[in-house]
């Protein structure tokens, strides 16, 4: 008898914890999270994001609107450099995201501040927005970034 109340309370026990882990796992893939951060497109953030995350985050601020609308940019999608780090966005987040680029009057320093989820191999975004950037040098548009892609196209 004692055996059997043992196996049984192990069973439960494991029934439990299963449980609680698998709740657990939901709450954290449905957590909605908030980015703030430079917009960028992917081509060229995995330039920028060798130099590391000082220079990543100037070469972010200074990225231009008019690169961000070439056709090989806007092919490689879009994503957010956050603290040096670049988070690249789902398809839904890339078309709203290059919306916002044809929309903004900014030349660069295109700050947003981006809500979703963490996906598998991207940000599965719900929501984006165009947020003030405190930086010093703002929609600077001498100070763009001649990035190395359009170098490569001159040659």
């Amino acid at each position: 008898m004692k055996k059997t109340n043992f196996y049984v309370a192990l069973a439960l026990l494991t029934i439990a914890s299963l449980s609680l882990f698998a709740q657990g796992k939901v709450e954290k893939t449905a957590k909605n999270t908030t980015i703030q951060g430079y917009l960028m497109d992917e081509m060229c953030a995995s330039m920028a994001v060798t130099k590391g995350p000082k220079i990543a985050m100037e070469k972010a601020a200074k990225h231009s609107k008019s690169c961000a609308l070439e056709d090989d940019c806007i092919a490689s999608g879009y994503g957010v450099m956050s603290e040096g780090k670049y988070i690249k966005f789902d398809k839904n987040g890339d078309k709203e995201a290059l919306a916002l680029v044809r929309k903004t009057e900014r030349q660069n320093h295109i700050m947003i501040e981006v809500t979703g989820t963490n996906g598998e191999d991207n940000f599965k975004v719900s929501s984006i927005k165009e947020i003030a950037d405190n930086s010093d040098s703002k929609n600077d548009a001498k100070k763009s970034e001649t990035h190395e892609h359009h170098k490569m196209k001159m040659n």
